[in-house]
């Protein structure tokens, strides 16, 4: 199911979020420290993939046939592919700010920054359910400028600010290195201005971990990759996780193998609406399979 929603996602998605999280596997000798990576799909699902290295190669299989713009953040692992495919790399607003609060305690300058960026995120929240053009209408009117002041400032800072190595000089910098990929927002109003929900997945794992500690093989760790993609796609879509997959368990054997898209969480409200309710209450038994949905 998580290749056939893969897939999917592939040909309809605007544009995937992603990002990484570290998982320690265990070895003989001493656990690796691999990397579980998170593709944010908005409105179709969530996929999770192991990898015992978190390098451009790892990163690259991660986008390997997506042709749309990739919302990350700005780590240098995900530079290779864009250099290969020449597709859009759109950047995050969050992981900016972040630099900058990190960098108020020791320079109150920073604060500067940190207030414009909120006014970017309370000018998104205005925006939320416009159309995707309004949306991109409203960005270039209302979001260009504060863009524009807060590179100034940047660029005022850094030319006069005095910043030596400080965490401030740092921030800043990242916001001149990143400010093509932070502009993007600007031309696609279908892109959201921050990496956050791809961040909210990843956390499921970051916190998991604090209890299942390591993971015991590279095997487990790609079985449990497929089952929490349909785990986290199945919360996407407001759907009752052990419900859910004791009805996909129930279905599952009989269920032709060319169809298996449409027991997808994105799909599977409108498939269970067309299975027989007294068959799938049954534990065992025939399961009549409904005709393919035109």
């Amino acid at each position: 199911r998580d290749r056939a929603m893969e897939a999917y996602a592939n040909q309809m998605a605007p544009y995937p979020a992603i990002d990484a999280t570290g998982a320690l596997l265990q070895q003989r000798e001493e656990c690796l420290r691999g990397h579980v990576w998170v593709r944010y799909v908005e409105s179709t699902c969530v996929l999770i993939s192991f990898s015992r290295r978190h390098d451009s190669e790892a990163a690259g299989a991660q986008l390997d046939g997506w042709i749309c713009p990739t919302l990350a953040d700005g780590a240098q692992v995900y530079d290779r592919k864009q250099d290969e495919t020449g597709n859009a790399r759109c950047g995050c607003w969050s992981h900016a700010r972040r630099r900058l609060v990190f960098a108020a305690p020791t320079d109150a300058r920073a604060l500067v920054g940190v207030k414009l960026i909120n006014d970017l995120f309370a000018i998104e929240r205005t925006l939320l359910d416009c159309s995707t053009d309004h949306r991109l209408l409203e960005r270039r009117r209302r979001s260009a400028k504060v863009v524009a002041d807060l590179f100034a400032w940047r660029d005022d800072l850094l030319t006069r600010g005095n910043l030596g190595r400080s965490l401030l000089a740092k921030a800043l910098r990242y916001l001149r290195n990143q400010a093509e990929r932070l502009n993007y927002f600007l031309s696609d109003g279908r892109v959201p201005i921050h990496n956050n929900l791809a961040e909210l997945q990843a956390r499921h794992l970051a916190v998991g971990r604090k209890n299942w500690l390591f993971l015991g093989s590279e095997a487990a760790a790609n079985a449990g990759s497929v089952w929490l993609s349909l785990i986290l796609s199945a919360r996407m879509h407001d759907l009752g996780v052990e419900d859910y997959l004791r009805d996909l368990f129930r279905v599952l054997p009989a269920w032709p193998k060319r169809r298996l898209l449409e027991l997808a969480p994105h799909n599977w409200k409108r498939t269970i609406e067309r299975l027989d309710p007294l068959q799938m209450c049954r534990e065992l038994g025939p399961i009549t399979i409904p005709p393919l949905d035109s």
